[in-house]
């Protein structure tokens, strides 16, 4: 059974770090895992799909692929929207852009990232793309998972909620000198991976991220 007083205290100890306030009314979630290994294997792909499109690949060419190799069921319905764009926004771009960091929060909970690190700098993503499609088969991937136990998925996910929460309420940090430390965007992308790996929904697109 996870502690929940023990992983706010661990979570409190980490917002220190990042000298980021603790909102005082945050519950904590005691969520379980409810992805499976094929799950998070077809979520990583997708995700990779979408972080092409933001780092300029060619849309037909990554389509071809996808299509080739029975993926394209993989995408969400909101990426598929995107995918079948003419021609993308500058805010499509940026939006798949960021998909590098829920990429690599999975990355991280099926030990193919070793260290997530703290929120205060993008993600590097050269240990996990040698690990998944197309630089190996989907089955080879899905055999190399080595999931992360389920009270640090909730250990990390509570202290992204909480980190969260905080961006969410600028009232309580003391200086916006404090708010550097952090880059937004990353952490809503990382929490939204954490809550998709604790939700019932496997719909990508109905996570929510209430503060």
């Amino acid at each position: 059974m996870i502690n929940a007083e023990k992983v706010r205290q661990h979570t409190v100890q980490r917002l220190r770090e990042l000298e980021v306030p603790l909102h005082p009314h945050l519950p904590f979630i005691d969520g379980r895992l409810k992805r499976t290994p094929v799950e998070i294997a077809e979520r990583i792909v997708g995700l990779y799909a979408m972080l092409g499109i933001g780092r300029d690949a060619d849309p037909d060419l990554l389509w071809n692929w996808m299509e080739e190799n029975g993926f394209l069921s993989f995408l969400s319905d909101a990426e598929m929207e995107i995918m079948q764009k003419e021609k993308f926004t500058e805010a499509n771009i940026n939006i798949c852009s960021w998909k590098q960091e829920s990429l690599f929060v999975l990355g991280w909970f099926v030990n193919i990232e070793s260290d997530m690190g703290l929120p205060s700098e993008e993600s590097d993503l050269d240990e996990l793309f040698t690990m998944i499609p197309p630089e190996v088969e989907f089955q080879t991937m899905i055999d190399s998972f080595r999931l992360k136990s389920e009270e640090s998925l909730l250990e990390t996910l509570d202290f992204y909620y909480c980190l969260h929460a905080a961006i969410k309420h600028p009232e309580l940090w003391e200086s916006e000198k404090q708010m550097r430390n952090v880059k937004f965007a990353a952490v809503e992308e990382r929490r939204r991976a954490l809550e998709w790996l604790v939700s019932a929904d496997n719909n990508w697109d109905n996570i929510t991220l209430d503060t």
